[in-house]
């Protein structure tokens, strides 16, 4: 049980516990896996260095904020690590010859953690209410003393009162010592004991459709009355577990681009570098997955599937999974065939490992079988008691030789001065050199003679640069590396040499890549001084005090490169204004990525020029406040009547601000038996007239303002 799990399982570890406090300085610190701990250093500077561990160790620390923090890798170390805290030097200059250590820890890796949860035989952790189900805890521990406790909800779940027994009383809770069911009698043995297993069973009749939480709780020297946990002694893991629809056998299957380094067994989180569907047809392969999914759309559970059918034509598969009829076969290869049948082994009785099993999800590589350029085109056919599925088509690229190579401006601009602080520090590296160069990177593509994308050439390159004046630019003011592979793609790193005493000449440059008959030019900026700040506001108006906002500056060079890290901004606001300055920095914010931001709160109204400048150049952005203004009362209607008016009959005027119409007028006059309102139009007179209620024909209701020459006909 235990040598088929350590290989595999350990890459993936929970993480064990929240951060706690670590220890005085000079003490040992014992962690677990994954496991960190934390300590105030508000003096520190640069990042802690690491040693007496190799990098496996996995024991790393950083600072930040003043709190250092030390983390635990997945693996037990057989030497204690050291981390040191420093400053870098009383003058705050970033030189290691100056540092002064502030504390020193060591730090042990028990090994204590939980490797996985899960229920035996299920894939999705969906199950339907009655059936027994296994729940399963993989542990890793050292001590002999070690105990595992697993709790269940009190509504809906139960456990058997033993951890292997299908019968008999049930119980919420159990507690069983790992050293009774482990596989080695003495489990700190070394770093490949102590992995043990432990199955619990758990009913769930008559338990409501829903999400359930079972608890496994490990303690390193046991549980006890009263017990004080020390650091690193007692991890928790969770498995979540859904009764409900579970879903049926198989529904649909999938095939899709895999990772582009070999994947077996699948785990989610090295997923890193998928693949792009084309590799050199004369030594590539591309890696595929298929997975199985039932009738809900959820994953399908591994005793859904039977058997799977690979269809390559003019492929060559390739798989790590077993093909024998037994689960005493040793796992093979399937090799040199453009079809494959792969059979689930089935090993559960035996109890054993299903590392050779065809499950949920299965890994297939694909080669070119003739080595020539081409193409393949894959699907995949799953079958098992639950029906059957077919994938989907995928079709590969398998090209040739390149015979064509580009290399591509680059997107960012290298900065004319290097940036000076602290480099990230590894594990086991005592930090020589404070300067961080700054780099940049320009991609290279190249095709074959079909067009197909062919994989760079990576030595052998020659590499030329030309500066702004057509001046050729030796490696010590800019140093440059073949292309080289960085995930799917490929890369000329360039990587800047400029000093404050001698800075690189701003401006644009040239790159040319030559090998044999494959050449390529592409341009890369230097930025300069500042000449150009455009600002901006998360928002330009406001009418709440209390508001946020934020101002960006982005700061260019003349050709309208970003500027050099650390360029100081200054931003100022006006007097008197509705906002007010939030943080530190509105008087000196040094620039990151060409860009620097502050934030100011609305405190009341006002229109308000917020400015950032930098060196020379200077920009501006308005805010408008109306925030604590009190709302304009709305003005009273006004109505004149027939006040208005300076005469009710014959040539009359409209003295009043506010408009009428003739209807209006005609009806406040009905008593004077008014027969028409005339309104002068300047070349006419329009006639509004009303007889027994009816407009008479040519009639017209105009409007009537201020000013208007009328005639009132009676």
């Amino acid at each position: 049980m235990i040598a088929g799990l350590v290989a595999a399982m350990f890459v993936a570890l929970q993480s064990v516990s929240a951060a706690g406090a670590c220890a005085e300085s000079g003490g040992v610190i014992t962690l677990g896996f994954s496991q960190t701990c934390t300590v105030a250093h508000a003096d520190a500077e640069g990042t802690p260095d690491v040693t007496g561990v190799e990098p496996a160790g996995g024991v790393t620390a950083a600072l930040a904020d003043g709190v250092v923090t030390i983390t635990a890798g997945t693996a037990p170390t057989t030497t204690s690590a050291t981390v040191t805290v420093h400053d870098d030097g009383a003058d705050g200059t970033p030189d290691n010859d100056d540092d002064v250590t502030l504390a020193t820890y060591t730090v042990n890796v028990a090994g204590l953690g939980i490797a996985k949860t899960e229920i035996v035989g299920d894939r999705d952790n969906v199950i339907s209410a009655g059936p027994q189900i296994t729940a399963r805890v993989t542990v890793r521990s050292p001590a002999d003393a070690a105990e595992v406790r697993v709790t269940v909800p009190t509504t809906g779940l139960s456990l058997q009162s033993t951890a292997t027994g299908t019968t008999g009383e049930t119980t919420q809770s159990i507690t069983t010592a790992l050293a009774t069911i482990a596989d080695t009698t003495a489990p700190n043995t070394d770093a490949t004991d102590g992995v043990v297993v432990a199955d619990f069973v758990v009913n769930t009749a008559g338990a409501p459709d829903g999400d359930y939480v079972i608890t496994f709780t490990v303690d390193n020297d046991a549980f006890t009355a009263n017990d004080v946990v020390e650091e690193g002694e007692r991890v928790t893991g969770t498995l979540t577990i859904t009764i409900g629809d579970p879903g049926m056998g198989i529904g649909s299957a999938s095939l899709s681009l895999g990772n582009s380094e070999d994947d077996v067994p699948y785990t989610a989180d090295n997923e890193a570098v998928a693949e792009d569907g084309s590799e050199p047809a004369n030594n590539g392969d591309i890696n595929l997955v298929v997975e199985v999914f039932d009738s809900n759309g959820d994953k399908a559970n591994n005793g859904s599937i039977n058997q799977l059918i690979v269809i390559a034509p003019g492929g060559r598969i390739t798989t790590t999974h077993n093909t024998g009829a037994g689960a005493a076969d040793d796992p093979t290869k399937a090799m040199g065939s453009s079809s494959v049948t792969l059979n689930e082994v089935d090993a559960d009785d035996a109890g054993t490992a299903e590392a050779g099993d065809v499950g949920q999800r299965t890994v297939i590589t694909i080669a070119k079988a003739d080595k020539k350029p081409g193409t393949v085109t894959v699907y995949a056919i799953v079958s098992g008691p639950g029906g059957a599925a077919r994938t989907g088509d995928i079709t590969l690229t398998f090209s040739g030789p390149a015979t064509s190579m580009t290399v591509h401006d680059a997107t960012e601009s290298l900065l004319s001065v290097n940036p000076v602080g602290d480099d990230p520090a590894t594990a086991n590296t005592v930090e020589t050199d404070h300067e961080t160069k700054d780099t940049i990177k320009l991609q290279v593509t190249a095709e074959d003679v079909s067009g197909n994308s062919a994989t760079p050439p990576t030595g052998g390159v020659t590499i030329e640069i030309t500066d702004p004046d057509g001046k050729r630019v030796n490696r010590d003011k800019i140093d440059f590396t073949q292309p080289t592979p960085d995930g799917a793609k490929h890369f000329i790193t360039l990587t800047g040499q400029g000093k404050a005493a001698t800075p690189l000449k701003a401006g644009n440059y040239t790159l040319k890549a030559t090998q044999g008959k494959l050449s390529s030019t592409a341009t890369f900026a230097v930025a300069g001084a500042a000449n150009d700040v455009a600002v901006t506001a998360s928002q330009t108006s406001s009418d709440t005090i209390g508001d946020v906002i934020t101002v960006t500056a982005t700061v260019t060079d003349k050709d309208g490169n970003t500027v050099s890290d650390g360029t100081m901004v200054m931003f100022d606001v006006s007097d008197d204004t509705g906002l007010a300055a939030i943080g530190t920095g509105h008087s000196g914010k040094a620039t990151k990525d060409g860009v620097a931001k502050v934030k100011f709160a609305v405190v009341g109204a006002g229109n308000s020029v917020v400015s950032a400048t930098a060196g020379d150049a200077t920009g501006v952005v308005v805010i408008v406040s109306t925030a604590g203004m009190a709302a304009a009362e709305d003005a009273e209607p006004v109505d004149c009547g027939l006040a208005g008016l300076n005469r009710l009959s014959g040539f009359a005027s409209w003295d009043c601000d506010a408009d009428t119409t003739a209807s209006a007028l005609f009806s406040l006059l009905s008593s004077r038996d008014v027969t028409a309102i005339h309104l002068w139009n300047g070349s006419s007179w329009v006639r509004y007239s009303v007889v027994d209620g009816s407009e008479v024909p040519g009639s017209s209701d105009f409007t009537v303002t201020d000013g208007d020459n009328l005639y009132i006909s009676n």
